[in-house]
């Protein structure tokens, strides 16, 4: 978010949970590389274009 954009508490407390579950993640050994991100996202697609 650029420096002169504010934002709400909600929005910051949003944000902040969304880092805090990344952070988690990481912790735990659950995160993946591009490759695995884009295999992913592309089943994602293939699945939702076939509904």
């Amino acid at each position: 978010m650029p420096a002169e954009e504010s934002c709400t508490g909600e929005e910051r407390r949003a944000l902040d949970e969304k880092i805090d579950r990344a952070l988690e993640q990481v912790a735990a050994g659950r995160v993946y590389g591009p490759e695995e991100a884009r295999r992913k996202l592309a089943a994602l697609r293939e699945a939702h274009l076939a509904n």
